[in-house]
C-alpha cells in the first residue's frame, strides 16, 4: 500500500509494504514503522477509506443502493464486472488491484474532507455521478468555438513541473457582439472542463509524481460592463473545482488585481485565503512579474499577448 505523508499540508513522504496483495488488501493496515503520530492517523483513515471503496465496488453500491434503473440497459453481470474496472483520471479505484496511484487519488478526497472517511466517500460518489451525467470523459472529443481558446488554456509548467492553467477574464466577453452570455454559459463551462481534463492527462498519480496544477487568473482588461457574468462563471468554476477536483489545484494566483478591489474586499479575501489554506494568492499589477518569478516560474510568459 502506498501512503502519502503530509507535513503539515503539502509535503509528501511515501512508504510501501512488501506484502502480497489480495482481494482483501484494502482491509489490511500498512506498516507504520518510522511514522510520526500524524502519519499513523493518516494511515488508519486511508485504510478505512480503502475498505469503504473496495466494498462499494465489489458489492456494486458505489453509486448508491443496487438498483436496476441505474444502468441504462438494466442490471446484469457484465455491468457489475465493469464497475470493478472503474477508473478515475486513468487510475483504477478498486484498491485490491494494487495500482500505485489508487492511494494517491483516494488521499485527495480525504484531505478535501479533513480526513472524515464518510464525507470523503460521499464526495467520491457525488463526483463520479457528476462525471457520468456531465460526460467528463467524452468532453475531450468535443469541438468548441475557436473564440473560447483565449479564455482558458494550458501553457507551460511551474518550477516543480505542475501544469499552468490560465484563466483570462479580459477575453471573457466578445467585444464586438456584446456579452451574449446566456447563449455561452454551457459552452464556457464545457470548455473549461475540457481544458482541465486535458491537464489531468499530464498529471502523474504516483508517489513523488506531479499530481496537481496551478491556476492563474488574469484580471487585466476584465469587462466592467459584464462583471455580473464574470462573477457567475468564476463562482460556477470554483464550485466545480471544489466539488469534483479535490486537491487538484495546488495554488490559485489572481494577478493584475486592481487596488480598489483589494481595498474593498480586503476582509473577504483574507477569509478566502484562510479557508483555502493559503491556496489563493492575490497580486497587484505592479507585483505580477516579481511574484511569479519568485514563487512560480523561471521566465514570464504573458497570456494576454497570446496570438
Amino acid at each position: 500500500m502506498l501512503v502519502e505523508k503530509v507535513a503539515p499540508l503539502e509535503v509528501d513522504d511515501d512508504t510501501t509494504t512488501n506484502q502480497e496483495t489480495s482481494e482483501h488488501d484494502a482491509i489490511s493496515e500498512p506498516k507504520s514503522q518510522g511514522c510520526d503520530e500524524f502519519c499513523i492517523f493518516e494511515i488508519k483513515k486511508l485504510t478505512k477509506f480503502r475498505c469503504r471503496v473496495e466494498d462499494a465496488i465489489l458489492e456494486n453500491t458505489l453509486f448508491g443502493k443496487k438498483k436496476k434503473k441505474f444502468f441504462s440497459k438494466g442490471y446484469d453481470k457484465k455491468n457489475e464486472d465493469n464497475l470493478k474496472g472503474i477508473t478515475l483520471w486513468g487510475v483504477p479505484l478498486l484498491p485490491s488491484k494494487g495500482h500505485q496511484g489508487t492511494d494517491v487519488v483516494l488521499m485527495k478526497f480525504l484531505k478535501a474532507k479533513d480526513y472524515k472517511v464518510s464525507d470523503a466517500f460521499k464526495m467520491l460518489r457525488r463526483m463520479l455521478k457528476w462525471r457520468r451525467d456531465f460526460g467528463a470523459n467524452e468532453v475531450l472529443g468535443e469541438n468548441f468555438d475557436p473564440g473560447l481558446e483565449n479564455t482558458l488554456f494550458l501553457n507551460g509548467k511551474d518550477k516543480e513541473g505542475r501544469p499552468l492553467c490560465y484563466n483570462v477574464l479580459g477575453e471573457f466577453v466578445d467585444k464586438k457582439s456584446g456579452n451574449q452570455f446566456n447563449e455561452k454559459r454551457e459552452a464556457f463551462l464545457n470548455w473549461r472542463v475540457h481544458c482541465l481534463e486535458k491537464g489531468m492527462q499530464n498529471l502523474d498519480f504516483k508517489p513523488g509524481g506531479v499530481d496537481s496544477i496551478v491556476q492563474i487568473t488574469d484580471l487585466k482588461n476584465s469587462p466592467g460592463h459584464a462583471m455580473n457574468e464574470v462573477r457567475w462563471i468564476s463562482k460556477k468554476w470554483l464550485m466545480l473545482l471544489h466539488d469534483n477536483y479535490p486537491v487538484i489545484v495546488h495554488k490559485n494566483f489572481i494577478i493584475n488585481v486592481p487596488g480598489w478591489f483589494l481595498a474593498l474586499h480586503a476582509l473577504n479575501l483574507r477569509l478566502i485565503t484562510q479557508k483555502s489554506k493559503n491556496k489563493f494568492v492575490f497580486v497587484k499589477s505592479s507585483r505580477v512579474a516579481e511574484t511569479l518569478l519568485k514563487k512560480l516560474v523561471s521566465s514570464i510568459w504573458w497570456p494576454y499577448e497570446r496570438k
